[in-house]
């Protein structure tokens, strides 16, 4: 895909992807019937290679053949203006979607409930919530950041230092696999700082195929804003006490193994909750989709990972904190997950 077609020097402008979305939706045409409108459309573009890319991303994303469909991240952190006159169709994605409305109003449905998102208002959308957006007019700018599962933890870990609403669903949201519709709607009332965070963490994002692009900037861009969030506001969608309460003894379980990484076991974890093994077992598969086992292998990597990058530890060092005392095998899941062996991740994202 092309991506200059939705490239534009200000972001007040509409992209020249976005001026033939709104000649499509202000005429009506649609899925059904845009083939016989080609000649028409093909005017808009300077060459056939710009207008195939066109086509092939309207028909692939904006189809009623692809409502209900999963979609993928291209990148482990990511920013971009969301397409203005898009008449995207009902979609998931196995990734988190924070969405910030910088100027103007725009609509997510989440199955049967519309939100009306207006400017400074701030969305965090869990994987796998169906949702779809609506921008139909020209001057709504809303930024769209989207970061892989495995790197919410890995990018934004002083988030997860001291405990609050930003976290706790963070944290549950990203540990759950399950097909249900979770997401925070926070008012920040025109927060200065954080709209010019979120504009700066586009700039930057704005310049990833330039020597200019720093994904650091991107990444420390968008924690900043999380931790402005967790300090400053609250949740007016989804109140602590309502999002959790049901959720209670998972999260605590969690933050227990969490906490205990170098010498937990799960028969200490039964009796620390006072349940039985069967029991446990049970649960925490129902709750979270995934093994005990699999949790504690989760949490190590990215404790392992964390400490890579932000200590002067030894990899022997990092093993016995976490609690591997098999070198062999460290190195294989470590590589398993980040395709490369601890020693060349420290390097390349360690301290220098």
């Amino acid at each position: 895909m092309n991506h200059n077609i939705f490239n534009t020097n200000n972001i007040d402008t509409l992209s020249l992807a976005e001026k033939v979305l709104e000649y499509i939706y202000i005429n009506g045409i649609t899925y059904d019937n845009f083939d016989s409108h080609q000649k028409e459309i093909f005017k808009f573009f300077n060459t056939t290679k710009d207008f195939n890319d066109f086509k092939c991303f309207y028909i692939n994303n904006f189809s009623t053949l692809n409502a209900g469909t999963t979609m993928k991240p291209v990148e482990a952190v990511g920013c971009f203006v969301h397409p203005r006159f898009n008449q995207v169709q009902p979609h998931t994605h196995d990734f988190f979607e924070f969405k910030y409305v910088l100027k103007g109003n725009a609509t997510v449905f989440f199955n049967d409930q519309a939100l009306t998102m207006k400017k400074s208002d701030f969305c965090i959308i869990s994987p796998n919530t169906m949702h779809q957006t609506f921008i139909f007019d020209s001057e709504t700018i809303m930024i769209n950041f989207t970061i892989r599962r495995e790197s919410i933890t890995h990018s934004f870990c002083r988030i997860f230092l001291e405990r609050n609403f930003i976290s706790d669903f963070l944290m549950i949201e990203n540990i759950e696999n399950r097909n249900s519709t979770n997401f925070l709607y926070i008012k920040t009332n025109e927060d200065v700082h954080i709209e010019n965070l979120a504009f700066l963490t586009y700039k930057n994002c704005s310049q990833r195929n330039s020597s200019n692009y720093s994904p650091l900037i991107t990444e420390s861009g968008i924690e900043l804003i999380l931790l402005k969030l967790a300090t400053n506001y609250s949740t007016t969608q989804l109140p602590y006490e309502k999002i959790y309460s049901k959720n209670r003894k998972i999260y605590n379980i969690l933050t227990f193994i969490r906490k205990n990484l170098s010498e937990i076991t799960f028969k200490e974890l039964s009796k620390e909750f006072n349940f039985s093994e069967a029991y446990l077992s049970r649960f925490i598969k129902k709750q979270t989709g995934q093994t005990f086992s699999e949790i504690l292998k989760t949490y190590r990597l990215y404790e392992a990972a964390e400490l890579l990058r932000n200590s002067k530890l030894s990899i022997m060092q990092i093993m016995q904190k976490i609690g591997y005392s098999g070198k062999t095998y460290f190195y294989d899941i470590f590589y398993e997950k980040h395709g490369m062996t601890p020693g060349v991740y420290a390097e390349k994202f360690g301290i220098k």
